[in-house]
């Protein structure tokens, strides 16, 4: 195990048996498509649901589990950012590792502490509510990346064949009807968002955090708060097929007006 040099955004890093090594960095050579093959994960869509996940690592040889008080006291030492986001609210990595600092957003006025990992480590909604803060969980945002409002249809056929090929029920992946969860749930988030008084974080407030974020800013029209998010070329894909999948009564839902609309969609187009 090595630690990098110190910044805000430095985690520990395993030289090897890393999962990750074994499900995304896979070399450019000749073997490449034989290693993609190995792991049955298709060259179009190297990425995976937790299930399949939980799968692949079971294959892997098990590297002692990281000491969850050495995990605490480097994070203390060395904490990645803070930042505000406006509408008194701020977003950043987890903060389970360090419930000193639930305090100091207590005290910045901060209401709510929403979960983006859903960490049981040292029971994280308890100890919110230790520091007498509220906690939510959005599960909705868990493996989001697979969830079908952001996919077409062909693609989420492959996310169900990828599924079968590891024999997982897929009788519950209903594009339609999932489509649907997910954008009612969206729009019951954003209300709990425009409150404001909220720290936003997963585990390391980087990746998730700034999609659910991007989220918001792209399709919350009552949004009062900074605009924080960058997109990328695959999240804004993924907004192009959640803002197609909205209807004229979600978009009144969340505020639309003909000008939000516009600027929308000259966002996910690429010329905003």
């Amino acid at each position: 195990m090595k630690i990098d040099p110190i910044n805000f955004y430095n985690r520990l890093t395993f030289k090897s048996t890393d999962i990750n090594k074994y499900l995304y960095d896979f070399d450019d050579d000749e073997n490449s498509e034989e290693k993609y093959d190995d792991w049955g994960i298709p060259s179009y869509d190297p990425r995976i649901t937790e299930a399949l996940r939980n799968s692949i690592l079971a294959k892997i040889p098990k590297q002692p589990e990281i000491d969850t008080d050495y995990e605490q006291t480097y994070r203390q030492f060395f904490p990645t950012e803070i930042r505000s986001i406006g509408n008194n609210s701020y977003r950043g990595e987890t903060l389970a590792y360090t419930p000193q600092r639930l305090d100091i957003m207590r005290d910045k006025g901060v209401k709510l502490i929403i979960d983006l990992v859903g960490l049981k480590i040292a029971d994280y909604q308890n100890t919110c509510q230790k520091h007498h803060l509220e906690y939510y969980y959005p599960q909705m945002f868990f493996n989001y990346y697979d969830n079908p409002a952001f996919k077409t249809p062909e693609e989420y056929n492959r996310v169900i064949d990828i599924n079968r090929r590891y024999g997982i029920d897929t009788s519950n992946f209903d594009y339609e009807k999932n489509s649907r969860k997910f954008i009612e749930e969206f729009k019951q988030f954003v209300k709990i968002l425009n409150k404001g008084n909220f720290y936003i974080g997963c585990n390391h407030g980087v990746e998730i955090t700034n999609f659910v974020l991007l989220m918001n800013e792209t399709f919350n029209a009552k949004w009062e708060g900074e605009y924080t998010a960058v997109m990328d070329a695959e999240s804004q894909k993924m907004l192009k097929h959640f803002y197609e999948k909205l209807t004229p009564k979600d978009k009144a839902d969340l505020g639309f007006t003909p000008e939000f609309e516009k600027n929308l969609l000259q966002k996910i187009s690429g010329q905003g």
